[in-house]
C-alpha cells in the first residue's frame, strides 16, 4: 500500500498535534480492532504518523516515549523502517503492539496517499 518515499513532506515539519486515531481513518487501514485505538502525530501539512504492527500493515502498533514529541517542535529524522521519528535530539519509536514487543513500522499519510520514509 505505501507509495514511493516522499521525505520532503515529513522533514522540517512541525508537530501540529498528537491524538487518537479516528475509527475512520482506523477502518481506512486496518481489518480489525480491539482496545484503544492508536496515538498519531499529525503534522502542520496535515500528513500523519501512524505507528503499525509491521511494514504489511497487519495491526496497528503504539509509540514509545511519545511524550518527547512536543507539538510546535520541527521533525527533523524519521524513519518508517527504522520505526523512528524525532525532533531534535529526542524521539518516538514505533513498536509492533502496547506490550512493546518487538520493533514496529510507521507508515505516514498524506490524504488518500501513504508512504514510507527512510
Amino acid at each position: 500500500m505505501p507509495a514511493e518515499v516522499q521525505f520532503a513532506e515529513v522533514i522540517g515539519t512541525k508537530v501540529k498535534q498528537i491524538r487518537n486515531m479516528t475509527q475512520e481513518e482506523f477502518d481506512k487501514l486496518f481489518d480489525w480492532h480491539h482496545g484503544e485505538l492508536p496515538k498519531i502525530i499529525e503534522l502542520e501539512n496535515g500528513v500523519l504518523a501512524i505507528p503499525c504492527r509491521d511494514p504489511e500493515l497487519n495491526g496497528p502498533g503504539s509509540f514509545e516515549n511519545l511524550e518527547r514529541i512536543k507539538v510546535g517542535s520541527e521533525i527533523t529524522r524519521a524513519n518508517s523502517y527504522k520505526a523512528m521519528i524525532a525532533t531534535g535530539a529526542v524521539g518516538a519509536v514505533a513498536w509492533c503492539d502496547p506490550e512493546g514487543n518487538g520493533p514496529g513500522h510507521i507508515l505516514f499519510q498524506d490524504g488518500d496517499t501513504y508512504f514510507d520514509v527512510r
